[in-house]
């Protein structure tokens, strides 16, 4: 039996809860990441705690420094790394808290020129953790901008 919607020159009720089209997309996305639900705070927690033992482990390995690129690419790699390990600890913190997104990147930062001046063939460099903590401080003024500007289009 056909709907009452179905006949010609009927009305729909506009679709407000789903946005059409790839802009919608994007939006759902950037709604999910700046206001995460519970699993995918965990999520992004876990896979940033998981990304770390990696980087740790693959850097603690014979050869690990035949691995990294030379300057200035390692100080962008840095800088691409430890921004998205503040974007996880952002997640993970619900989106709203920088300073410990911020804090979680330093200390693995830190961690990882501590753990690299023990290796055979690696030294720690204060402008990798320079490049780190730049990584993690723009990532998180990027979300937070975001954030702001996506909640006053709400």
């Amino acid at each position: 039996m056909p709907d009452a919607t179905d006949t010609p020159g009927a009305r729909r009720a506009p679709a407000l809860s789903r946005p059409q089209g790839a802009d919608a997309a994007w939006k759902r996305l950037l709604a999910a990441i700046l206001h995460p639900a519970a699993p995918l705070r965990v999520g992004a927690g876990l896979l940033c705690l998981a990304l770390v033992v990696a980087m740790f482990w693959l850097g603690s390995q014979p050869g690990a420094s035949a691995l990294i690129p030379t300057p200035p690419w390692d100080r962008l790699l840095h800088f691409v790394v430890y921004g998205g390990y503040a974007t996880l600890a952002w997640i993970a913190f619900g989106g709203r808290r920088w300073l410990p997104a911020l804090l979680v990147a330093a200390a693995i930062g830190l961690a990882d020129e501590g753990l690299q001046s023990l290796a055979p063939g690696r030294t720690a460099d204060w402008t990798d953790i320079a490049a780190d903590i730049a990584g993690a401080v723009t990532a998180v003024v990027v979300l937070g901008a975001l954030r702001r500007r996506f909640d006053r289009g709400r």
